[in-house]
């Protein structure tokens, strides 16, 4: 393996682990942001591609809420702190989701007090999704040390 490849790989292992550190920092951090309450104005599950030979069907949900923050309405569509690129292998995990936020509901939201266009309606980022992440980068970071010192 090129040298050049080696460091590379411990670059981008090293950048998943940021993200890592960063998702689970601002997770952290949602559960202490305000309360208060919005409403469920988008809820859908979109096909996020078709089947070939080479990848499965992928599914996500869409849910955006309107809430008052700061004397104004905003918009949000996070549903947790990095809900934004979640894709599904089954349109029943997506479907969850959305049954659980449907169009109109009244849903308690969570909004950063020092950006307040910043909201979640779960507050935390979920362990797989990070764990995922260390993995991932530890494993490449690995690798790339690995070929280093060979």
């Amino acid at each position: 393996m090129p040298k050049w490849f080696a460091i590379a790989l411990c670059g981008l292992g090293a950048l998943l682990l940021a993200i890592a550190v960063r998702q689970s920092s601002r997770g952290r951090e949602s559960r202490h942001w305000t309360r208060t309450l919005g409403r469920v104005v988008e809820s859908r599950v979109d096909l996020l591609n078709e089947a070939d030979e080479q990848r499965a069907r992928r599914w996500r949900f869409v849910i955006r809420y309107a809430y008052e923050a700061r004397g104004r309405t905003r918009a949000s569509g996070q549903v947790w702190v990095g809900s934004g690129g979640a894709a599904f292998d089954d349109e029943a995990g997506a479907r969850a989701w959305v049954e659980r936020y449907p169009v109109g509901r009244e849903v308690p939201v969570w909004f950063d007090p020092a950006d307040p266009d910043r909201a979640v309606l779960v507050t935390g980022a979920p362990r797989g999704q990070v764990a995922v992440l260390v993995v991932a980068g530890l494993a490449l970071v690995g690798v790339g040390i690995f070929a280093l010192a060979r």
